[in-house]
Order: C-alpha cells, then sequence, then structure tokens
C-alpha cells in the first residue's frame, strides 16, 4: 500500500480533525459524559450527516464505500479526541455484518438506516468463553415447525446494546460451540419478552450490556441472510473490527506522545525544563519508537485485509493485535509516569487514554489468542484458545 497519504485521505483527514477541534474537545467530552455516558443521539445524526457512519456502507445504500484505509484515517482521528460515540462498534461492526451476512433486500433496508443514523445497531456476538474467536457461539437457536427461532443463551459487553433500536445476535443452530457451521445471525428487537440487559458504564465513559435470551421467539424475518452460514461474515467483521481498534490506538498513542513532549518542554525542575535530562529522553524514544513499529503494524494489517489468503489476514491482523496493544499499554503508562501526579487525575486527559485503549483491546480478544492465531497461520500449532 502506498506510504504517503493520498491527496483524498488528507483532505479526509483535515476535514476530521476541524470537526472534532471544535466539536470535541476534552472539556467537552467531559461535559457529553456528565450528561449522557455513550452515545447521544444528536451527535450521532451529526456524523451520519458527515457521512462517517457510512464509511464502510456501499454506496447505493447512502453510504461512501470506501476502503479500509479510509475507515482507519477517521478511526485515528476519533482516537486522538476520545470521541465518546461508539463509531467503530455501532457503525463499522453491524456495516460489515450486514454486507457480508445479510441478503440483499435486508442489506437494502437496514444499510440505509444505519448510514443516515436513523437507527442504531449494536452487535451482540462475545461470549466470556471464547476469548475472541469469532467462530465461538454457545448461544442456541431452535426452529420451531411454524417457521420461526426460539433464542436462548448470554452475551458480554455488547456496546451500546442498552440504548439500541436493533441487535445483531449471533445464534447456533446445530454443532459444538466452537464449530465453524451451524452459526446464524439475528437481528433482535431489544423490548422482545424474553430479552434481559444488564447495563453498564465502561471505564472509558461509554456504555454496553450484557444480554441474556431466555427463550426468545423470534419470526423468519429476523435470520439475516441464511441460516446456519453466519461463520464467514463474523470472521471477516471481526477482521475489520480488529483493524479498526488498531487504527484508533495508533491514534491514541500518537496524541499521547505529542501531550508528553509538550508537557516536558515546558514543566521546570531543578532550574531547566525536564526535557533537557537525558533519562527522559531516552523514555521519549522508546515511546516515539513503539508508535512507529505500531504504524508499520497497522499499514501491514490494512494492505492484507482486502486479501483472499485467509492464513495471511489471520497472522498480520492478530500481529497488529498483539504488537500495538503491547506498545500502546506501554506508551499511555509512560505518558502517565511522565506526567507525575497530574497524570492520575481525572480532570486530565493523559489518564483517559489509556483506560480507552484498555477497553479497544478487551473488546478485540485477549492477547493469547491472538498470539495462538499467529502461531497457526505461520503453521506453529493448534489454534484452540
Amino acid at each position: 500500500m502506498q506510504l504517503v497519504a493520498s491527496p483524498e485521505q488528507t483532505v479526509l483527514r483535515d476535514n476530521v480533525h476541524r470537526y472534532l477541534t471544535e466539536h470535541y474537545s476534552f472539556p467537552q467530552r467531559c461535559a457529553m459524559l456528565s450528561d449522557a455516558h455513550g452515545c447521544c443521539r444528536g451527535r450521532w445524526k451529526a456524523l451520519a450527516q458527515l457521512g462517517w457512519l457510512g464509511i464502510e456502507v456501499p454506496e447505493a445504500f447512502g453510504g461512501s464505500d470506501d476502503t479500509p484505509v479510509e475507515t482507519a484515517v477517521v478511526l485515528d482521528e476519533f482516537g486522538r479526541f476520545l470521541v465518546p460515540e461508539p463509531l467503530l462498534a455501532c457503525a463499522v461492526l453491524p456495516a460489515r455484518l450486514l454486507t457480508e451476512g445479510a441478503d440483499a433486500e435486508q442489506r437494502a433496508k437496514f444499510l440505509t438506516s444505519l448510514a443516515s443514523g436513523d437507527l442504531l445497531f449494536a452487535v451482540a456476538h462475545r461470549e466470556a468463553p471464547g476469548r475472541g474467536a469469532a467462530g465461538f457461539v454457545q448461544a442456541r437457536a431452535t426452529a420451531l415447525p411454524s417457521g420461526r427461532f426460539l433464542l436462548t443463551g448470554t452475551k458480554s459487553a455488547a456496546v451500546s446494546a442498552d440504548r439500541a433500536d436493533h441487535i445483531i445476535v449471533s445464534a447456533r443452530m446445530d454443532g459444538c460451540c466452537d464449530d465453524p457451521c451451524g452459526i446464524s445471525l439475528f437481528l433482535l428487537d431489544p423490548a422482545l419478552p424474553g430479552v434481559t440487559r444488564r447495563s453498564f458504564r465502561t471505564i472509558d465513559g461509554g456504555s454496553a450490556a450484557d444480554l441474556t435470551l431466555q427463550d426468545v421467539e423470534v419470526g423468519p424475518d429476523t435470520l439475516l441472510g441464511t441460516d446456519g452460514h453466519a461463520n464467514r461474515a463474523l470472521v471477516r467483521a471481526s477482521e475489520h473490527f480488529v483493524v479498526g481498534a488498531c487504527a484508533e490506538a495508533v491514534g491514541i498513542m500518537d496524541a499521547v506522545v505529542k501531550l508528553t513532549v509538550d508537557h516536558l518542554k515546558t514543566r521546570r525542575a531543578y532550574g531547566s525544563t525536564l526535557s533537557t535530562y537525558q533519562a527522559l529522553q531516552h523514555r521519549l524514544a522508546d515511546m516515539l519508537i513503539e508508535l512507529e513499529l505500531s504504524r508499520s503494524m497497522l499499514m501491514r494489517a490494512l494492505d492484507t485485509l482486502s486479501s483472499s489468503d485467509e492464513r495471511a489476514r489471520h497472522k498480520d491482523i492478530a500481529a497488529a493485535r498483539v504488537r500495538i496493544g503491547c506498545a500502546g499499554r506501554f506508551i499511555a503508562s509512560s505518558g502517565i509516569q511522565l506526567h507525575g501526579a497530574m497524570g492520575v487525575v481525572e480532570e486530565y486527559i493523559v489518564g483517559h487514554y489509556l483506560k480507552r485503549l484498555n477497553v479497544l483491546f478487551a473488546l478485540c480478544g485477549s492477547a493469547t489468542f491472538h498470539l495462538r492465531q499467529y502461531s497457526t497461520a505461520t503453521g506453529g500449532g493448534s489454534s484452540s484458545r
């Protein structure tokens, strides 16, 4: 892929940066979270009008039909400003699932509503024992003689599921919990009898919910695509989600490095600015090295994301997740340490960056799982969790 951004990508970044500077400064973000944590419908509609909700939606359905590189550009800026709206979890991820897993009529209906911001979609696929495996599903869907389905199971940490209009839920028609076959996707109305949502606030200021499905009866029209064939859609959507999370993390890391440099250049101790002390210079150099390595890993993952080579995708995306995850925690922790006591107060932004990184990589699955994915893709062993 190109190492230098195209003119269109540069314009996109400038536009996103300008808008977020005006509407999502840190004091504004704090005010947003104190009013109502997570996604605000008014701000969500504003993002839709700018075309950012439809960045992964085909142009025929009201989206911009951009490549993953443009998505990464937007998410990078969202990371810098710690935007509370869940663009990655409630726009990019459901758009990929609907594009890959729904039929033509469903895509026309729901992708249009997603891109316009008229409906808020959440995805409830994650189950705690799966640790990030896209094909791990224990929730069951039982076909009834009437053609309807009965859903039973639990889902954990579904971002913004507490306020979503529709929730995309994965459930198994047949097979064991980690069998790639037999998985279906359902578009669930959260107000249906038997659906219980336990809402909670995440440490980055957002919201999520654990779902319990107790004999939830749904109609055949809620089934997305063909029953039992959702594994490919889940795998591809998970890959886009992980790479998107890496892009947002790189934006966060870059912001922390710049913030820390500015702090050390202005903060004085013993008659000199902190930036003159060699030990601190060495720490900054380590942070910058980790940032540039992470940016290179992200570019490699973006380049591989559109490849038809499944093994190469698994290898490069897993490597990016692990490497960027380690680098992100090192950079954010170092940034907090180099800020001293002010780095740990709630009223200063640097600590919030670490919280967001922790949430991002928790949603992507454990580092252990991705290391095993990498090992398997390189011919080094089993893919078991």
